[in-house]
């Protein structure tokens, strides 16, 4: 597992698998992104487990997080971060804050939304509550 790991860092951080993909003022590259075609509305208690499973991949401080609300009362909602390995915690961090502000912008109110930048992957899957 961790050798495949090793080379899907290797393949999708070469010069060539990302030459169509300009890095912007920090140095990430979106390498690929996608949402759900169905969205909530402003308001939604969706959008706040939403808010509270990227808060808490983005405050993890670990490599590879993965979320999900305890309270009952929330809509289930669940996500998943990790990084390539090799990269240091700090660029780890710093690289799934990216993502989830990527995200947020991108797809501000998709019931699930995913992206894969250079050196890391995050996503929050739509699940069984609308």
């Amino acid at each position: 597992m961790i050798l495949a790991h090793k080379l899907i860092f290797l393949i999708v951080s070469s010069p060539s698998a990302i030459v169509s993909v300009a890095a912007d003022h920090t140095g990430f590259a979106v390498l690929s992104y996608q949402c759900s075609s169905d969205a909530y509305s402003m308001g939604a208690s969706y959008g706040d487990a939403v808010s509270a499973v990227v808060r808490a991949l983005v405050d993890s401080n670990d490599c590879s997080a993965q979320s999900r609300p305890s309270d009952p009362g929330d809509p289930v909602c669940y996500g998943h971060a990790t990084c390539c390995v090799g990269i240091g915690k700090s660029e780890c961090a710093t690289c799934i804050q990216y993502a989830a502000n990527f995200l947020g912008n991108r797809y501000p109110m998709n019931y699930g939304a995913q992206t894969q930048i250079q050196s890391c992957r995050e996503r929050y899957p739509f699940t069984e509550s609308k």
